[in-house]
């Protein structure tokens, strides 16, 4: 059997500095400068919501349709973004949103967020 929750722990900003030791946020979501947290992002499957300090959560919405089977992984949708010190905007990255199966026991829980930026 093939049990889905959602994961959190997934950031933008992981392995992010800035030379200056400024404060790295989120700037742009999709090219769209962003006026206010959280934000949502529909995928293929459910939604990611993004907080503007990078930590992202996936979202399946009630819906294990799409979902992979265990030991499978698929491509959940992609969004861009930049990142932002205060002075000067980062190049676009873009977050690709990976589902993996995991086979369970039905008391388990296995859905992972995967970003490959």
């Amino acid at each position: 059997m093939t049990i889905y929750v959602e994961k959190n722990s997934a950031s933008l900003l992981t392995g992010s500095n800035d030379p200056d030791g400024d404060a790295i946020t989120v700037r742009r979501i999709n090219g769209t400068q962003i006026a206010s947290w959280p934000l949502t992002v529909d995928m293929t499957v459910g939604s990611v919501n993004i907080t503007q300090s990078g930590e992202v959560t996936f979202d399946d919405e009630g819906s294990t349709s799409g979902h992979p089977a265990g030991g499978q992984s698929q491509t959940n949708g992609s969004f861009t973004f930049t990142l932002w010190d205060g002075l000067a905007e980062s190049s676009v990255y873009t977050a690709y949103v990976q589902l993996d199966g995991v086979n369970t026991a039905p008391t388990g829980q296995n859905q992972s967020l995967i970003f490959e930026v």
